[in-house]
């Protein structure tokens, strides 16, 4: 899907998840009447080891920072398992005029009511009913979800739909 470019300000940031899996959250409050949404929400790995996701996280990060003029470290690995300093710095960068890169992201949920409980399946590719059961295919490539009909007092399927944010820039100075 294309990306789009929206003005924006850094609005909240905040700390979450225990010490072996921290992260940041950040809200984005998109500005100009042509804006999809009022908010893009952004979720930033911090954990202590690096791994595909926090580089991409600490990418990011390090891009708001420097849009914003905030000082990052030498290494900016020392930010990672350090939520409260990554947050600090952070902070500063709330109300900044920057350039959101976005991409319009969605994915399908399906719940299943059972006489057991509720199911919830993520990452729908595709739900085949039949007359006995209902197969459920996953995007993450695993095995179908067989469940037989007898066992479904109600089921329901949501989109849930997201803007991923895909890049931060300076916005161009205005009366250029």
């Amino acid at each position: 899907m294309p990306t789009r470019l929206f003005e924006a300000v850094l609005s909240t940031a905040s700390a979450h998840g225990p010490p072996e899996a921290p992260w940041l959250a950040l809200t984005f409050r998109l500005l100009g009447s042509r804006a999809p949404v009022d908010e893009v929400h952004d979720r930033l790995d911090l954990g202590p080891e690096l791994t595909l996701e926090s580089a991409s996280s600490m990418a990011r990060l390090l891009r708001l920072l420097r849009v914003a003029r905030v000082a990052t470290p030498r290494d900016a690995r020392a930010l990672l398992g350090q939520p409260e300093e990554a947050l600090r710095r952070t902070l500063r960068a709330v109300g900044v005029p920057l350039l959101l890169e976005v991409r319009p992201r969605s994915t399908l949920r399906l719940r299943i009511w059972t006489e057991e409980g509720v199911e919830e399946i993520d990452s729908v590719a595709e739900v085949v009913e039949s007359k006995d059961a209902f197969v459920v295919r996953r995007l993450t490539g695993e095995l179908p979800i067989r469940i037989p009909r007898e066992r479904v007092v109600r089921h329901e399927s949501r989109r849930e739909r997201w803007y991923e944010v895909t890049g931060i820039e300076r916005p161009e100075p205005k009366g250029r």
